[in-house]
């Protein structure tokens, strides 16, 4: 790359792009096409109830590995995403990641949701890294696995502050039963007991299968219970069970739900029956928001890859975009003999570097970067079909 072209960029934000994705704005050089590409083990949800998810992933992988190879791959060689459908099913992902492991892939990325990415957890504690593409997933300290974006736990506690300024004191829950849901369960009950949430009240807990075709007695149970606000923790198909449930019961109250419905597919195919005060929490990118003038040039980055794909923002959309991007440049630091030890090693170390989601810092060991004071609350717009900030980054509602 041109020294002329670089001075005016900071020794952070090359660190994060390095010869990958910025290159591929300035430069345009081809990887080499006579050489074989590197090959990187992708484990989505290709079908199943997170299937909207994991497709959307692919479409935003296939955008960065076009980027990437534009700029000339990883020294010269280009990458390319192999993908394998877990159906949704830990049993399945399970099945596919100790081939891969069997294979001796250095580094996998995948699976999508929190309950493929907990089972997957187990196979990798002396490698590959594993990289899961589901917030909701708590990786231990020093270990082979990572988990994008900022913690489902936390972005809860960024929910509960927003309503404490909203005076939103009585809160109702619907949450699944399965590992989504526990999640959920454990980050409220730690939040709910710090003593800036004593004013709040559960006032009704309910849960449901994932497998449920109905919640109407549970949702008739929250309007009973007079709720503010009603927190529905589901993903997928179950979302869409529970929004019908919402509407037929007549519930006028806001609806906060996790981000994994900040889908621009989802919205449109719920259009009709998603609440008029619908509220998330999600770093500052699916509202066009960056933290800093770094993070706003990879917004650039990766908006322009995405648009000329032909793929829309929106949080699911962007979240595999850092993981990619942070796991290349350890193959660009490390080249495509790197072990799953040396690219462990290089991710561990990364601080200050700028990205779509915020500044990273993986020195603190909690295996993912980013905390609370990445993300803000936003509210879905029905009209535009994108959502808008309700708070500025933390929670604390705007004035």
């Amino acid at each position: 790359m041109k020294h002329t072209l670089i001075s005016g960029m900071k020794q952070s934000l090359l660190r994060v792009f390095g010869l990958v994705v910025a290159a591929s704005l300035l430069h345009g050089q081809p990887a080499r096409s006579a050489e074989a590409p590197y090959e990187i083990a992708v484990i989505l949800s290709l079908t199943g109830q997170g299937a909207f998810i994991g497709k959307s992933n692919q479409d935003v992988l296939g955008a960065f590995e076009t980027s990437v190879n534009k700029a000339g791959g990883i020294k010269g060689q280009p990458i390319h995403f192999v993908y394998a459908d877990d159906q949704t099913t830990p049993q399945v992902a399970v099945q596919l990641a100790s081939a891969l492991i069997a294979k001796g892939v250095p580094v996998i990325l995948g699976p999508t949701i929190t309950a493929t990415c907990r089972a997957v957890a187990p196979l990798v504690t002396n490698g590959p890294l594993d990289y899961c593409l589901s917030p909701g997933l708590q990786p231990a300290k020093d270990s082979y696995t990572f988990s994008v974006s900022v913690a489902s736990s936390d972005m809860i506690g960024v929910a509960l502050h927003y309503f404490r300024d909203r005076g939103w004191h009585r809160i109702a829950r619907l949450t699944t039963t399965d590992a989504t849901g526990q999640d959920a369960d454990a980050a409220f009950a730690k939040w709910m007991a710090l003593p800036e949430n004593k004013d709040l009240t559960i006032v009704a807990d309910e849960k449901f299968n994932v497998s449920d075709i109905g919640t109407a007695a549970q949702m008739a149970r929250i309007k009973a219970a007079l709720p503010q606000v009603v927190v529905v923790w589901a993903t997928g198909t179950p979302m869409g069970t529970a929004l019908r449930a919402y509407a037929d019961a007549g519930l006028g109250v806001p609806m906060f739900v996790s981000n994994s419905n900040m889908t621009t597919a989802q919205a449109k195919q719920y259009a009709e029956i998603v609440p008029q005060e619908y509220y998330s929490a999600a770093p500052g990118y699916v509202a066009h928001i960056a933290p800093s003038a770094d993070s706003k040039r990879a917004q650039d980055v990766y908006f322009n890859s995405i648009a000329s794909a032909g793929i829309a923002n929106d949080y699911v959309a962007g979240i595999v975009w850092d993981a990619a991007l942070i796991v290349t440049n350890a193959l660009q630091k490390n080249g495509t003999k790197a072990t799953a030890s040396q690219i462990r090693d290089y991710i561990s170390h990364l601080s200050n570097l700028p990205g779509i989601s915020g500044t990273y810092d993986f020195t603190d060991g909690s295996q993912r970067g980013l905390s609370a004071n990445n993300v803000m609350v936003m509210r879905f717009d029905r009209v535009s079909m994108t959502w808008r900030s309700a708070s500025n980054f933390g929670g604390s509602a705007k004035r």
